[in-house]
Parts: C-alpha cells; structure tokens; sequence
C-alpha cells in the first residue's frame, strides 16, 4: 500500500483521532501523577513508571484504533468497504488535533520554562563514577516508639552511630546534617546515596519501651540495593553504649571484609558512661538543631542537666559551648560583649585539659580567642598580632573534620578583601562539602565565599541547593535577594524578598527591605505602603524606621523633612553607641547643598564637643569616629581654601592608618571612595580622580559609592570630569529603566495583595 493511500485509510479508520484522544488522556494522567504523587507521599520514581505505562500503551492504542470502531455506543470491527467517515468524524478529527496542539504548546511551555530556568553551574550530585567504594551515609532511625516524644533517642543514636564511624581513618562517612536532610522524605536509596556521594547506606529503627530498646540496623549497596549486613539488638536500656559498640563494629567488620582492611579498633563512642547524662545530652542536640533562640535557651538547659549528672562529660560541654557562641549571634549583640564568648572558652579550655587531641576544641578556642581579642581593639579586625591564631587555625582544621560552622567562620575569616588566602579557603570548604554536601553552614559559607570574592554568578547555586534542602529557612531567600541587588536585578530581589516572608511573615526587615527597594527608584506610594507593615509590625525598632524615614524624604524630595530626621537620627544613633550609619552619610552632604554648613558643624558639635578637634580622632568609639572623618567636609565651605588645605593634610596624617585598615576591610565600592576621600584631604585630586574612574563601573546601583560621589557637593570636582559626567547620566536611564520594570512587576497579582 502507498505512503498515500496508507494515510487515506488510516484516516477513515479514524486512527488520527485515537492517537490524538490517546496522547491527550495520557498527558492529563502524567500531570495528575506529578501534582498527586508528591502530597500523598508516593516516590518520585512510580512517575516515571506512569510515563512508561502511557508510551507502552500506545501501539497498542493504534492496533485497537485501525481494527475497531465506536458506533452506536458499540464496538465494531471497521468495515473495510472503502467508504469515507461521515462528515461530523472528520470536524471531530480536527477537534482532536485542535486539542493536541494546546498540549504540544503546554508542553513546549514548560520545557522553555525549565531551559530558561537552569542556572550554568556545577551539578549538585556527583556522577557514580566519582563515588568512593569506601563510603557510608548513617540516616536518622526511624522512631518506632509508641511515644513519639522518643524522637530525641532514634536520631541520637543514629548521631553517636555516625560520629564513631567517622572515626574509621580509610572510610567517607557522610555528615550528620546532610543525612538528616532526607529524614521524614520518601526518596529513593539510590536518588540518596548519590546526592550524598556515598556507596552505602546504614537506615534502621529504634523501638524503646520501658526499660527496654530494640534496635534493628541494615548495610545497603546503594547501586543495586544489595542487604550487605543487617542484625536485630535487644537489650536493656542501660545497654545501649553496648549497641552502639557493637553496631559500628558489626559494620565496621562487614565494610572492612571488602572495602577497608583492616579492623575498627580505636572506635570511640559519647564520652559517657552515665545513660541518664547521655538521654539528656540527647535532648539537648535536639533543640540545639532546631537552632531558635527559644530552642538554644532549652539547650542550655539540657547541656547543663547532662554536666550535673556527669561533670566529666566533654561532648556536653563542648555542645553547651557551641550554644554560647550561637546565642551571641542569634541576640545580635556587639562585639564588646564577650561573656557568652568567655563562658565558652572556659569550657572549650575544660575539654582540651581532658582531651588535648581534640581538633574541634583546639579550632573553637582559637576562634574565641580572635573574637575576645578583636572586641578589644577599636579598628576591629587590623590587629597583627591576632594572625597567628589564624594561621593556627588553619593548620588545625587541614589535619581533619570540625564542625561545619567552624569550618564556615574560618572560611570567612581568611578569604575575600582582608587577608586574601583565597585558595586555603577553597580547600578546606571543597573538603568539608565533600562528606557533607547539604550542610547549610557549609552552603552559606560557600555563597559568602564566592560573593567576597567577586564570583557573583557562582555564589547563587549553593543558595539554591540550601533552599532544597531548608526550604522553610528565610535567611536563604534574602541572601539571593541581597545578590540579585548586587547585580542591578532588583525586581528578582524584590521577589525573593517577597519569598521570604511567605516563610517569615512576621519579620519586619524583610519588609523594610522591600520599602526600601520601592523608595530607592521613586515609587513613593508603593513604599509607603509597605512602611506602613514595618511601623505596624515593629513600632519598637528605631533603627530600621529612622532608615526608611529618610529614604522616604529622599524619595519625596522633602528637604526639610529629611533635614528633621538625620539630626533626630544622628542624636539618637550617638546615644544609643550607633546603628544608623545612612544619618551620618547624608546629613553633610544634604546641609551643604543648602549652604548650611556652619549650622551642620554647630549642631554636632553639640552633641560632641570636640568634634572640631582635628589633631586627633575622638574617642574610641567607630560610629564617633565615622562621623569625625565624614563630616569633614564641612571645613571645607566655611573656611578659606589655604587654611582648610593645612588643616586637611594634617587630618590626613591623623586618619591614615584608620583609613588604611577600613579600606581593607570593605566592599570595592566603599574602599575607593575612603581611598579618594584620603587622597582629596591631601590635595592630590588628579590621584583621586584616576582611583574612580578605574572603578565606578564595577559598582552596583546604589552602593555605598555611587551614594558618596552624588551627594557629597566637595566631590564636584569629579563629577565634572566628561568620563564621569557621561557615566552619572548613564547611571541614571538604567534607574529610571528599573523603576519602570518595577511598576510593571507590581501590577501582577501576587504584588497587589
């Protein structure tokens, strides 16, 4: 039969419209199957088993469609008369492909979509080929207990378990965080084992009643989902140490047998022998992983009741000591106060005279000694003799694992603009994530990495790999925010903005954040809508009300307004020690425009009298420093040009190490303009000049620089160099660009709300 022909009959017998009912009712199962499989907990891989199912299904499909038609509400064999189908079939056959084209067109929609979406970066999962025979993931037992308040105990046991393991010097065993990731997640073995990059798996389940605890634990081969060992435990509670020893021996044995060599002596377990110290120290981690402030208050006390019942316990007092450090940053409290950080160090100094090898200790206690050390010095973080705590650091954590969160610190402390060791960084944060690659410590270390070290594109992927793994944590979705800000892509901030506070609708920076962004490009109703949310949900916090109060004017153009809150800003900030920076930055420059320059000078140094006083800098307080050296410029529009050039170059000799150590410390736009404001002082303007225009195009939209070189009227001179002057006015089409993109963006619905 012709090619013709064969489509002429195949028409007739309506096998076009079989096909195209067949593609169009498969479609539909698949998108059910996607939507419906993930909420009723089934696994990812029984879709790709409805795939299968619905491209098996269509030849045969196409049999049943050339040899059997529908008439008359029955089946019949299609005549083979040769006679056409009626008209209504053939309307009804373009009905058909009328509604496989919609499909093909959705279809194509959401591959674009998908294509569109992909970042170009590294895959989050190794390939198989990479993974190490000799390597193991410990997930959290499951809590078999009547009392689901057991919880506690399954996922302690499973923590001892893998920290014992860990110890095996020839095998990978993957961190704790990344294996509690998949917990409650009905994920494949295999989907796990590649994610973590490891060749078994160790899962079991923990049943405890009473004084009794049965534990049941199994070795799997990821690949092919071989049991290499199983055993069930039963026991007494007070045995549990006992179980412990012999399951890590038990897996030890059947790992060493073909992959290690060798046997597990050496193992150590929780170093207590006391069970009730051990329960309680178990309920500690617990809260200690939620990781609240709330949480790490009721971990404190559980470290404690676990130290009462055994005061030689070192994994409780270095717990409780990690608990200090993360409750200083949790209150957000300044550097100076140092009790946390000195109660810690007490305890950190107990272990090391207990346990001397100790790598986690030994890091711990130099990083509070760098924290004690730099809150008593006034130019944080220049002092010299502090490097050698860094450099010890370092050579301590390159000997083996520490806690990730010591790893991050350390990370942050040697890379980036201060000291520059940017490749150590890299390769003890690549070791880290290479046994715990779903640590959102480790994750967020790697973003601030990359974002110190100007790879703004590669400092994306570990967020979005942290949002899989921690999709309900805010923090995450303002740091994409703070990076597409970096990156002049202000409506994807102001969505990831958005994002986070679907997940923390009670947190009013997150709402300033996007006021903010609004009062920065002129949408003064939009703003004020949203600092209408910040005033009714934190009427208390000064700081982040006093800033969009003056955004606010700044965007009105309110001179007088604005003029009104930098000096009760100001006043309130020198009170408080500081925390409105944005008053100091534009109060002189807005005072001079208007020629008001002597009142500027007399209404600060009211408030700090010797203010004037340039032969030295005020005080040793950063914030009074700050503003000595910002509002210097006001010298220059009240006094003559000679005079103000001799007492510049005096000032200049003053500042300069200050300036030095600042400008070290910054981002690249705040470290040019304090590196022309120094030069300014000294009168060396072709320098200061040179310093800028090597600069200013690598700055973000309103950073620090940009604001600095338009407001601060001593400056002029610059900006009306013509590479400079062309390059101002090109700045400002790209904002009004994006205030218009950010009319467009809250026009959608989910911005009207």
């Amino acid at each position: 039969m012709k090619a013709r022909e064969l489509i002429r009959e195949a028409r007739r017998r309506r096998v076009f419209r079989v096909a195209g009912l067949y593609i169009v009712a498969a479609w539909v199962v698949v998108q059910i199957a996607l939507a419906a499989f993930p909420a009723l907990s089934i696994s990812d891989t029984a879709v790709r088993y409805v795939w299968l199912a619905a491209l098996l299904g269509f030849p045969m499909a196409m049999f049943f469609g050339w040899r059997y038609d529908i008439r008359d509400s029955r089946i019949v064999k299609t005549c083979a008369d040769g006679a056409d189908a009626p008209l209504a079939l053939q309307r009804a056959d373009f009905v058909v492909l009328a509604a496989m084209g919609v499909v093909a067109v959705m279809i194509l929609a959401g591959a674009l979509r998908e294509i569109t979406s992909m970042e170009p970066s590294e895959p989050l999962w190794p390939s198989r080929d990479d993974i190490d025979s000799a390597s193991v993931a410990v997930l959290p037992f499951v809590n078999m207990s009547a009392d689901p308040d057991n919880e506690y105990f399954s996922d302690g046991l499973t923590e001892t378990l893998l920290h014992m393991l860990a110890q095996l010097p020839d095998l990978k065993v993957s961190a704790r965080t990344s294996a509690f990731s998949f917990k409650n997640k009905n994920v494949d073995i295999r989907t796990i084992a590649l994610a973590l990059g490891v060749a078994h798996v160790l899962e079991g389940s923990v049943q405890k009643a009473g004084s009794r605890v049965r534990v049941t634990a199994q070795l799997i081969r990821a690949d092919d989902g071989f049991h290499v060992w199983s055993q069930n435990y039963d026991r007494d509670l007070n045995d549990i140490f006992a179980i412990q020893d012999e399951i890590s021996s038990d897996v030890a044995v059947a790992l060493g047998s073909t992959l290690l060599g060798e046997d597990d002596a050496g193992i150590r377990s929780v170093e207590t022998e006391n069970f009730a110290a051990y329960d309680i120290y178990l309920q500690a981690l617990e809260q200690q992983n939620i990781n609240t402030k709330e949480a790490l208050l009721n971990a404190n006390q559980f470290f404690n009741a676990a130290l009462e019942k055994d005061p030689e316990f070192v994994d409780a007092k270095l717990g409780l000591a990690r608990n200090y450090i993360w409750q200083n940053w949790k209150s957000a409290v300044r550097l100076s106060d140092t009790e946390g950080y000195r109660t810690a160090q007490t305890l950190v100094r107990e272990v090391l005279a207990q346990r001397p090898d100790n790598l986690s200790a030994q890091v711990m206690d130099r990083l509070l000694q760098l924290y004690i050390g730099n809150s008593q010095n006034p130019n944080f973080g220049s002092d010299e003799s502090l490097e050698p705590i860094v450099d010890e650091m370092v050579r301590l954590a390159k000997r083996g694992h520490i806690d990730s969160f010591l790893t991050g610190e350390l990370v942050f402390l040697i890379s980036g603009p201060v000291r520059g060791r940017n490749e150590e960084a890299l390769e003890l944060l690549l070791s880290a994530l290479e046994t715990d690659p779903l640590n959102i410590d480790l994750l967020r270390a790697q973003y601030r990495f990359f974002r110190d070290t100007d790879r703004l594109e590669e400092a994306k992927q570990p967020l979005l790999t942290a949002l899989k793994v921690a999709p309900e944590n805010p923090a995450f979705y303002r740091y994409l925010a703070q990076l597409a800000r970096s990156q002049d892509k202000f409506v994807e901030a102001q969505d990831w903005y958005r994002q986070a506070l679907i997940v923390d609708s009670e947190n009013p920076e997150i709402v300033a954040s996007i006021a903010r962004t609004f009062y920065q490009f002129g949408l003064l109703s939009e703003g004020d809508r949203w600092f209408d949310r910040v005033r009714a949900m934190a009427p208390g916090r000064e700081d982040l009300i006093f800033n969009l109060e003056i955004e606010s004017a700044v965007a009105a153009e309110d001179q007088d307004r604005l003029i009104e809150v930098l000096e009760k800003g100001i006043a309130l900030t020198i009170a408080a020690e500081g925390y409105n920076f944005l008053s100091t930055v534009y109060y002189p420059g807005v005072m001079s425009a208007q020629g008001r320059s002597q009142e500027a000078l007399d209404f600060l140094t009211g408030l700090i009298p010797e203010l004037q006083d340039y032969s030295k800098l005020v005080g040793t307080n950063l914030y009074v420093q700050f503003m000595q050296t910002q509002t210097f410029g006001l010298q220059q529009d009240v006094m003559d040009q000679e005079s103000f050039e001799r007492l510049a170059k005096g000032f200049a000799r003053v500042i300069e190490a200050q300036y030095t150590s600042i400008a070290d410390m910054t981002d690249s736009d705040i470290r040019t303009i304090y590196k022309v404001m120094y030069r300014n002082m000294l009168g060396e303007h072709e320098l200061a000049l040179e310093l800028i225009l090597e600069d200013y195009a690598d700055w973000p939209i309103f950073s620090d620089g940009w604001l600095y070189l338009q407001n601060y009227p001593w400056l002029e001179r610059y900006r009306n160099d013509p590479e400079l002057a062309l390059a101002i006015t090109q700045y400002e089409k790209k904002k009004a660009r994006i205030a218009d993109e950010l009319r467009e963006m809250v026009k959608r619905p989910e911005w009207r709300h």
